[in-house]
């Protein structure tokens, strides 16, 4: 569990798709109403833990859709 939350996805290091502070909140491959292609998208979570350390994650995801 976090105390606190913060999630960004972008499709490169100036355009972000996504960004959320609610943990329980999902993503729909969407940005601004439209759907996104298919491609790798960079993340970057945030968060505090209950002894109150910062955690840094960051990766790639890989959006992928069924035809």
């Amino acid at each position: 569990k976090a105390i606190t939350f913060s999630l960004w996805l972008s499709q490169s290091i100036t355009v972000l798709v996504y960004s959320s502070t609610n943990i329980n909140e999902q993503w729909d491959g969407t940005h601004n109403g439209e759907i996104l292609e298919m491609g790798i998208y960079i993340y970057m979570i945030v968060f505090t833990d209950f002894n109150n350390e910062v955690h840094y994650k960051n990766g790639t995801i890989t959006l992928i859709r069924q035809k």
